[in-house]
């Protein structure tokens, strides 16, 4: 097999062409979601109403209406899980359950950190951004959903607010 004749990059015929004019950037925030918008990544730079943000308990995952509804549905779903006595009808309930949160819209995210060179990493909840960062929303993996769900499903008292409160903002 013989080599090209013209290699793209000396090719006289390239010279012609300009790059594709592009709308204007404000700033590296912009671009950078700009970006992350073209990729398609599944990273949002806000969760939706119907995500459920998982992480440490704080005032953004204790107040989003996502979150808050998952709280509820889990409360519906705990008596049914707690007294499963076998495996396989703990996993139904944990289907049944995940289906209502789809049903709805929902789906379980991560705050992250996305660096300038366009590395994930944890998200702390002081975390002060430095020049070319951004908070992204990614979708998170089925194992830590799938924790996340059995976890809230076995814990005894509910975390830090009554079911009552919860329920007061979905009636």
């Amino acid at each position: 097999m013989s080599p090209p004749e013209s290699n793209s990059l000396t090719d006289p015929q390239l010279d012609e062409f300009e790059p594709l004019p592009v709308g204007t950037v404000e700033n590296d925030k912009d671009m950078m979601m700009a970006v992350l918008d073209l990729l398609d990544l599944g990273h949002r730079t806000q969760p939706l109403q119907g995500d459920i943000i998982c992480g440490r308990a704080t005032r953004q995952t204790e107040t989003h209406p996502g979150n808050c509804r998952f709280r509820l549905l889990v409360e519906k779903h705990k008596a049914m899980y707690q007294n499963a006595e076998h495996h396989f009808q703990k996993r139904m309930v944990v289907i049944e359950l995940m289906k209502a949160i789809d049903l709805a819209g929902g789906s379980f995210v991560e705050k992250k950190v996305r660096l300038a060179d366009g590395i994930l990493k944890s998200c702390v909840e002081q975390y002060k951004l430095q020049q070319g960062e951004m908070i992204v929303y990614v979708p998170a993996s089925s194992k830590r959903v799938n924790e996340k769900v059995r976890k809230a499903l076995r814990r005894i008292k509910p975390a830090n607010e009554s079911l009552s409160e919860v329920t007061e903002l979905y009636t």
